[in-house]
């Protein structure tokens, strides 16, 4: 299944500008390349900018086996353990 890039807002780099994003190019499953455009015209700035995961807030329910994102230190590891465990408990 493809992943869809929904970015609200990538700012310019140089002048703080809302940017266009004008293309994506997926790197891995993992990493996804984006070229934005600057809204400001006296800046014009044009870049490219990485797309990846840093850390897992809430873990999937169909985890990809090939996939390693760090869980965010946040999780309380022993509820996340119940409810894997314990399926009944997480309704």
């Amino acid at each position: 299944m493809a992943a869809v890039l929904s970015v609200r807002r990538v700012a310019c780099p140089h002048c703080g500008s809302q940017t266009r994003i004008a293309k994506t190019k997926q790197l891995a499953k993992t990493c996804r390349e984006i070229t934005c455009h600057c809204e400001n015209d006296q800046c014009g700035c044009v870049f490219v900018a990485e797309i990846t995961p840093v850390r897992i807030l809430s873990p999937s329910a169909i985890p990809d086996p090939d996939i390693f994102i760090p869980l965010s230190r946040h999780i309380d590891l022993k509820r996340l353990q119940g409810e894997l465990f314990n399926p009944v408990a997480r309704a």
